[in-house]
């Protein structure tokens, strides 16, 4: 920005085209921070200035505008150099080394910030994942445990001797059973038994 050290509205826009059009960040004079947050509050000393004068209301208005346009130029200005630090960070991370001499003096303690965070994160997760390790501090995923089969309830069997004869017919489990004749004696499941008891076709066999 030359040897002019004098902050203006057109002297922040050309920071920003500046930082937008060029792919590196650009080396900034140490005050820089200093002369911007001047020159805001001077506009805002102005601004209430001339309300408290009662001025014209066209020409405060202005003024207000110019200030709302000088803080989105102040908030674009620094993010569009703090994604250029974050891509140095990553790039210092890989290969340790890259120009910093552009960079302010905070914008230095947020780059080195950064790199620590990223260079633990590379330790850790990717230095571990490329040998065949899980990250630090990661545990294995459980396998899901399979849910345990209900265990059937024992049968109880009821001894019963067939006082009818009766055909073949399918027991509970669609096993067949029979045919069975008067006298014969037989185990069966305590409800096929009942039933049979209660249709006097068979009965409780008493030793």
């Amino acid at each position: 920005m030359g040897e002019d050290s004098t902050i203006t509205f057109e002297s922040l826009y050309n920071y920003v085209r500046n930082e937008k059009v060029n792919e590196a960040i650009q080396k900034l004079r140490p005050e820089i921070h200093s002369q911007i947050i001047g020159y805001l509050n001077t506009k805002i000393k102005i601004y209430k200035e001339a309300k408290d004068k009662n001025l014209n209301s066209e020409e405060i208005e202005k003024i207000k505008i110019q200030i709302v346009s000088a803080r989105k130029l102040i908030k674009e200005f620094y993010e569009r150099r703090e994604r250029k630090i974050l891509q140095l960070a990553i790039n210092k991370s890989r290969i340790k080394e890259v120009d910093e001499s552009s960079l302010l003096k905070e914008e230095i303690e947020m780059l080195d910030e950064i790199t620590l965070i990223l260079d633990k994160h590379r330790k850790e997760v990717l230095l571990n994942l490329v040998n065949g390790k899980l990250p630090a501090g990661a545990k294995p995923i459980e396998k899901e445990q399979e849910p345990e089969t209900e265990e059937k309830d024992e049968e109880v069997l009821i001894e019963v001797k067939f006082i009818k004869p009766m055909d073949r017919f399918y027991g509970k489990e669609a096993e067949i059973l029979g045919p069975f004749n008067p006298g014969d004696i037989a185990k069966l499941n305590k409800d096929i038994a009942n039933i049979l008891i209660n249709k006097e076709t068979a009965i409780l066999n008493k030793l």
